[in-house]
Protein backbone atom coordinates (compact mmCIF):
# COMPACT_ATOMS: atom_id res chain seq x y z
CA UNK A 1 0.00 0.00 0.00
CA UNK A 2 2.96 2.18 0.70
CA UNK A 3 6.52 2.23 -0.26
CA UNK A 4 9.28 4.38 0.51
CA UNK A 5 12.39 4.27 -1.36
CA UNK A 6 15.65 6.01 -0.97
CA UNK A 7 14.23 9.04 0.85
CA UNK A 8 15.98 12.15 1.71
CA UNK A 9 14.90 15.06 3.24
CA UNK A 10 16.78 18.21 4.15
CA UNK A 11 15.85 20.95 6.98
CA UNK A 12 18.26 23.71 4.44
CA UNK A 13 21.51 22.79 4.10
CA UNK A 14 20.96 20.13 7.47
CA UNK A 15 20.48 16.51 5.85
CA UNK A 16 18.08 15.13 8.28
CA UNK A 17 16.97 11.59 6.40
CA UNK A 18 19.61 9.14 4.54
CA UNK A 19 18.22 6.74 2.11
CA UNK A 20 15.12 5.86 4.05
CA UNK A 21 13.11 2.73 2.53
CA UNK A 22 10.30 1.09 4.02
CA UNK A 23 6.78 -0.57 3.06
CA UNK A 24 3.62 -0.89 4.33
CA UNK A 25 1.04 -3.86 3.33
CA UNK A 26 -2.59 -3.71 3.64
CA UNK A 27 -4.65 -4.44 6.49
CA UNK A 28 -1.39 -3.89 8.22
CA UNK A 29 -0.12 -2.18 11.55
CA UNK A 30 3.43 -0.79 11.08
CA UNK A 31 5.46 0.34 13.60
CA UNK A 32 8.45 3.28 13.49
CA UNK A 33 10.61 3.50 16.33
CA UNK A 34 13.75 5.23 17.58
CA UNK A 35 14.52 8.28 20.24
CA UNK A 36 13.68 11.76 19.60
CA UNK A 37 15.60 13.01 17.01
CA UNK A 38 15.84 10.22 15.04
CA UNK A 39 13.65 11.31 11.84
CA UNK A 40 10.10 9.35 12.80
CA UNK A 41 8.27 12.51 12.63
CA UNK A 42 9.91 13.46 9.37
CA UNK A 43 9.17 10.23 7.32
CA UNK A 44 5.79 11.54 8.21
CA UNK A 45 5.80 14.94 7.26
CA UNK A 46 7.52 13.74 4.20
CA UNK A 47 4.88 11.38 3.43
CA UNK A 48 2.33 13.59 3.99
CA UNK A 49 3.11 16.23 1.72
CA UNK A 50 4.23 18.32 4.69
CA UNK A 51 8.02 19.03 3.74
CA UNK A 52 9.35 18.52 0.38
CA UNK A 53 11.49 16.12 -0.25
CA UNK A 54 14.92 16.31 -1.61
CA UNK A 55 14.89 12.62 -3.51
CA UNK A 56 13.69 9.11 -2.98
CA UNK A 57 9.70 8.58 -4.24
CA UNK A 58 7.08 8.04 -2.38
CA UNK A 59 4.13 5.42 -4.18
CA UNK A 60 0.70 4.89 -2.72
CA UNK A 61 -1.43 2.75 -3.90
CA UNK A 62 0.29 2.34 -6.72
CA UNK A 63 0.48 6.02 -7.69
CA UNK A 64 3.73 8.11 -7.08
CA UNK A 65 2.77 10.65 -4.42
CA UNK A 66 6.63 11.99 -4.09
CA UNK A 67 5.92 16.01 -3.98
CA UNK A 68 2.24 16.18 -4.07
CA UNK A 69 0.57 18.75 -1.88
CA UNK A 70 -1.36 18.05 1.56
CA UNK A 71 -4.48 18.44 -0.02
CA UNK A 72 -3.78 15.45 -2.90
CA UNK A 73 -2.21 13.41 -0.07
CA UNK A 74 -5.29 13.53 1.75
CA UNK A 75 -7.83 12.69 -1.22
CA UNK A 76 -5.64 10.03 -1.71
CA UNK A 77 -6.76 8.32 1.88
CA UNK A 78 -3.88 8.96 3.33
CA UNK A 79 -4.41 10.89 6.51
CA UNK A 80 -1.86 11.60 9.70
CA UNK A 81 -3.19 12.45 12.95
CA UNK A 82 -0.17 14.95 14.30
CA UNK A 83 1.66 14.37 17.51
CA UNK A 84 0.41 16.59 20.52
CA UNK A 85 -3.65 17.08 20.82
CA UNK A 86 -4.74 17.17 17.33
CA UNK A 87 -7.89 19.44 17.95
CA UNK A 88 -9.00 22.87 17.78
CA UNK A 89 -9.37 23.29 21.73
CA UNK A 90 -11.48 26.22 21.48
CA UNK A 91 -14.21 24.72 19.20
CA UNK A 92 -17.16 21.71 20.30
CA UNK A 93 -16.78 18.52 20.00
CA UNK A 94 -19.37 18.51 16.90
CA UNK A 95 -17.11 21.11 15.09
CA UNK A 96 -14.24 19.62 15.41
CA UNK A 97 -15.58 16.89 13.73
CA UNK A 98 -17.31 18.57 10.98
CA UNK A 99 -14.23 20.78 10.12
CA UNK A 100 -12.77 17.19 9.75
CA UNK A 101 -15.14 16.06 7.77
CA UNK A 102 -15.00 18.76 4.98
CA UNK A 103 -13.31 17.69 2.78
CA UNK A 104 -16.23 14.98 1.80
CA UNK A 105 -19.40 17.03 0.69
CA UNK A 106 -22.37 15.61 0.48
CA UNK A 107 -21.19 12.39 2.99
CA UNK A 108 -20.01 14.38 5.74
CA UNK A 109 -23.16 13.38 7.99
CA UNK A 110 -23.30 10.10 7.07
CA UNK A 111 -19.38 9.73 8.00
CA UNK A 112 -20.24 11.50 11.57
CA UNK A 113 -22.66 9.15 12.13
CA UNK A 114 -20.44 6.11 11.48
CA UNK A 115 -17.44 7.53 13.54
CA UNK A 116 -19.70 8.41 16.36
CA UNK A 117 -20.61 4.64 16.59
CA UNK A 118 -17.04 3.99 17.09
CA UNK A 119 -16.42 6.57 19.43
CA UNK A 120 -19.78 6.57 21.44
CA UNK A 121 -18.29 8.36 24.70
CA UNK A 122 -17.92 11.58 21.91
CA UNK A 123 -21.68 11.17 21.51
CA UNK A 124 -22.91 12.81 24.59
CA UNK A 125 -20.51 15.89 24.29
CA UNK A 126 -20.95 16.83 20.71
CA UNK A 127 -21.58 20.49 22.52
CA UNK A 128 -19.08 20.46 24.77
CA UNK A 129 -15.87 22.54 24.25
CA UNK A 130 -12.85 20.58 22.78
CA UNK A 131 -10.05 22.19 25.21
CA UNK A 132 -12.42 21.49 28.50
CA UNK A 133 -11.80 17.64 28.07
CA UNK A 134 -9.02 15.28 29.69
CA UNK A 135 -6.26 14.72 27.35
CA UNK A 136 -7.33 11.10 27.14
CA UNK A 137 -11.19 12.38 25.65
CA UNK A 138 -9.00 15.29 23.43
CA UNK A 139 -6.86 12.34 21.98
CA UNK A 140 -10.13 10.14 21.13
CA UNK A 141 -11.94 13.42 19.37
CA UNK A 142 -8.53 13.85 17.56
CA UNK A 143 -8.26 10.12 16.17
CA UNK A 144 -11.86 10.33 15.17
CA UNK A 145 -11.10 13.48 13.64
CA UNK A 146 -9.12 11.48 11.23
CA UNK A 147 -11.05 8.12 10.89
CA UNK A 148 -14.26 10.29 9.44
CA UNK A 149 -12.01 11.27 6.87
CA UNK A 150 -12.59 7.44 6.03
CA UNK A 151 -8.75 6.96 5.32
CA UNK A 152 -7.00 4.07 3.43
CA UNK A 153 -3.61 4.00 5.33
CA UNK A 154 -3.37 6.26 9.02
CA UNK A 155 -0.01 8.08 9.82
CA UNK A 156 -0.28 8.68 13.93
CA UNK A 157 2.75 10.23 15.71
CA UNK A 158 2.71 9.33 19.12
CA UNK A 159 -1.00 7.83 20.17
CA UNK A 160 0.10 7.23 23.72
CA UNK A 161 1.99 10.47 25.00
CA UNK A 162 1.17 11.39 28.12
CA UNK A 163 -2.07 9.23 28.09
CA UNK A 164 -3.15 6.73 31.07
CA UNK A 165 -2.60 2.96 29.93
CA UNK A 166 -6.34 2.49 30.55
CA UNK A 167 -7.33 5.15 28.17
CA UNK A 168 -4.45 4.04 25.68
CA UNK A 169 -5.94 0.66 25.50
CA UNK A 170 -9.17 2.15 24.49
CA UNK A 171 -8.16 3.91 21.67
CA UNK A 172 -5.70 0.70 20.20
CA UNK A 173 -9.03 -1.63 20.61
CA UNK A 174 -10.57 1.05 18.34
CA UNK A 175 -7.76 0.88 16.18
CA UNK A 176 -7.58 -2.73 16.09
CA UNK A 177 -11.53 -2.25 14.84
CA UNK A 178 -9.95 0.01 11.95
CA UNK A 179 -7.74 -2.46 11.11
CA UNK A 180 -10.01 -5.18 10.67
CA UNK A 181 -11.91 -3.06 7.76
CA UNK A 182 -9.09 -2.48 5.72
CA UNK A 183 -7.36 0.01 7.36
CA UNK A 184 -3.53 0.30 7.71
CA UNK A 185 -1.33 2.23 10.22
CA UNK A 186 1.93 3.27 10.83
CA UNK A 187 2.68 4.15 14.03
CA UNK A 188 5.35 6.53 15.65
CA UNK A 189 5.98 5.39 19.17
CA UNK A 190 8.68 5.99 22.10
CA UNK A 191 6.99 3.20 23.92
CA UNK A 192 8.78 0.19 22.41
CA UNK A 193 6.52 -2.34 24.51
CA UNK A 194 3.15 -0.78 23.33
CA UNK A 195 4.41 -0.44 20.03
CA UNK A 196 5.37 -4.27 19.29
CA UNK A 197 2.37 -5.18 20.86
CA UNK A 198 0.17 -3.99 18.61
CA UNK A 199 2.23 -4.08 15.36
CA UNK A 200 3.24 -7.20 12.98
CA UNK A 201 6.27 -5.21 11.66
CA UNK A 202 8.89 -2.67 13.28
CA UNK A 203 11.09 0.03 11.74
CA UNK A 204 14.07 1.24 13.77
CA UNK A 205 15.45 4.48 13.03
CA UNK A 206 18.66 6.21 14.08
CA UNK A 207 20.25 9.51 13.23
CA UNK A 208 17.75 9.40 10.12
CA UNK A 209 18.60 6.09 8.53
CA UNK A 210 16.63 2.83 8.94
CA UNK A 211 18.88 0.72 11.27
CA UNK A 212 16.79 -2.56 11.70
CA UNK A 213 13.29 -4.08 10.12
CA UNK A 214 11.85 -7.28 10.97
CA UNK A 215 8.56 -8.61 12.57
CA UNK A 216 7.71 -7.64 15.32
CA UNK A 217 7.58 -11.29 17.14
CA UNK A 218 11.31 -11.39 16.28
CA UNK A 219 12.41 -7.64 17.17
CA UNK A 220 10.53 -7.51 20.77
CA UNK A 221 13.15 -9.86 22.83
CA UNK A 222 16.43 -8.79 20.65
CA UNK A 223 17.66 -6.82 23.37
CA UNK A 224 21.19 -6.14 21.53
CA UNK A 225 18.85 -3.96 18.93
CA UNK A 226 17.24 -1.76 21.50
CA UNK A 227 20.00 -1.03 22.86
CA UNK A 228 21.97 -0.18 19.59
CA UNK A 229 19.41 2.39 18.90
CA UNK A 230 17.91 3.38 22.49
CA UNK A 231 21.70 3.87 24.39
CA UNK A 232 23.98 4.99 21.02
CA UNK A 233 21.76 7.33 19.53
CA UNK A 234 21.64 8.98 22.77
CA UNK A 235 25.25 10.56 22.00
CA UNK A 236 25.60 13.45 20.69
CA UNK A 237 21.97 13.79 20.43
Amino acid sequence: MLRIEGLNVSYGPVQVLFDVSLDVGEDEIVALLGTNGAGKTTVLRAVSGVIPVSSGTITFNGTDITGASPRKVVQSGLIQLPGGRGVFPGMSVRENLDVGAHALGARRKRAIEAVLDEFPDLGGRLDQQAGTMSGGQQQMLALAKSMVLEPKLLLIDELSLGLAPKVVEQLLETLRRYVERGVSVVVVEQHVDLALSIAERAYFMERGSIRFDGPSAELHGRDDLLRAVFLTSTGGR
